[in-house]
């Protein structure tokens, strides 16, 4: 393999490092003639990179790597050896249970900060201007090497969260609307058996009730409502849970069939198309459902304007 300098691609910012995967991926298309010397190239830029965050983070922070993760924390040898062997096997329960949905990644990278200011730093530089949502993690999937970040701010294991930003990345390559994508990290929580389950009762219902109108499903819609802190954000991933719950359990169909959904939905009509023709109903209809009459139907017209950041950061709610 070419010797490559990649440190003139190495942006900082707020003493993190923000490689430009565009100008990275040019580099390695250019001077590796192979897809093998391609590879080694992907392997050393992602190592220099997660060692650079390493340093910057300072002592005790280290870098962990398992067969196909490299990972960096401030936990102790012991405990940062139970997480790889989790990240290992919660990898192979995706990968199995989302057959046919999820695709195969380069060796995942995650940085788990070990306090609040420096994890919402770090994710500062993805999201637009404003206040962040409170979240208990973030996957960044579209800004050049998919990676997940979370704050570990207690020393537990926090394996859901592993689980649902993972589900994330592993289904970066889908066009799928926002709700969905989130709705299905939650319900991979559930299949690993590391999610909460479903919960529901009249105090949320009223909430939920209180909260959606003719606007605010818009936003829910278009994936702007996971950019407002505060009800909106907790009630879509609460209402994107009711929705996929509607569509497996109340309409029953089968397994083989919601994964069919979950590779047509697309995110430019909120999976419209894909809901009529796999489910012979309308995202209207399943809303009414849930919340009763209103105008409910997806209007990507009005979509415009509407910020949703989320397509480059998915959040894990905290909690």
């Amino acid at each position: 393999m070419p010797d490559l300098d990649f440190t003139p691609h190495f942006r900082e910012s707020q003493e993190f490092i923000y490689p430009d995967w565009a100008a990275i991926n040019d580099q390695i298309d250019n001077s590796c003639p192979t897809e093998d010397t391609k590879s080694e190239a992907w392997r050393t830029v992602t190592r220099k990179w997660v060692s650079a965050i390493r340093r910057s983070l300072g002592d005790p922070y280290r870098t962990y790597e398992t067969e196909n993760f490299l990972f960096v924390t401030a936990d102790e040898r012991r405990i940062a050896a139970d997480r790889g062997r989790f990240l290992e096997s919660a990898k192979k329960s995706i990968l199995k249970e989302l057959d046919g949905v999820a695709a195969e990644t380069p060796q995942l990278v995650a940085f788990l900060f070990h306090d609040l200011d420096t994890y919402y730093t770090y994710i500062s530089e993805f999201d637009s201007d404003g206040e962040l949502p409170q979240s208990g993690g973030t996957a960044i999937t579209t800004n050049g090497y998919a990676h997940f970040v979370m704050p570990v701010i207690d020393g537990n294991l926090h394996r859901n969260v592993f689980v649902h930003e993972m589900t994330h990345i592993l289904t970066a390559h889908l066009d799928i609307p926002i709700w969905l994508n989130e709705a299905l990290s939650m319900r991979m929580e559930s299949a690993t058996g590391t999610g909460h389950g479903f919960y529901m009762d009249e105090e949320l219902h009223d909430r939920h009730v209180a909260h959606w109108n003719a606007e605010t499903i818009q936003q829910f819609w278009s994936g702007h409502s996971w950019e407002i802190p505060g009800d909106s954000f907790e009630l879509s991933y609460s209402l994107a849970t009711v929705v996929f719950r509607i569509l497996e359990v109340d309409v029953s169909r089968s397994w083989d069939e919601l994964k069919t959904f979950l590779t047509q939905a697309k995110r430019d009509d909120a999976g419209e198309q894909a809901t009529r023709a796999i489910f012979d109903l309308s995202l209207a209809e399943v809303i009414e459902a849930f919340l009763g009459e209103g105008d409910w139907a997806p209007k990507p017209g009005e979509w415009k304007g509407l910020s949703a950041n989320t397509g480059n950061r998915t959040c894990q709610r905290s909690g």
